[in-house]
C-alpha cells in the first residue's frame, strides 16, 4: 500500500515538473514574441 502511494506522489511530481516547464517555455516564448515584434516596429520608425 505505502508503495503505491510513493508511486503516485513521484507521478504527480513528475507531471507537475512537466507542467511548470511547458508553462515557463511558453511565456518566455511569449515574452521573445513580444520582443521581436516591438524591435520590429522600433527598426522600421527609424
Amino acid at each position: 500500500m505505502q508503495r503505491t502511494i510513493t508511486i503516485a506522489k513521484e507521478q504527480i511530481k513528475q507531471s507537475a515538473r512537466l507542467f511548470v516547464c511547458a508553462f515557463r517555455d511558453r511565456l518566455v516564448y511569449s515574452c521573445g514574441l513580444l520582443l521581436a515584434t516591438q524591435s520590429k516596429i522600433n527598426y522600421k520608425s527609424h
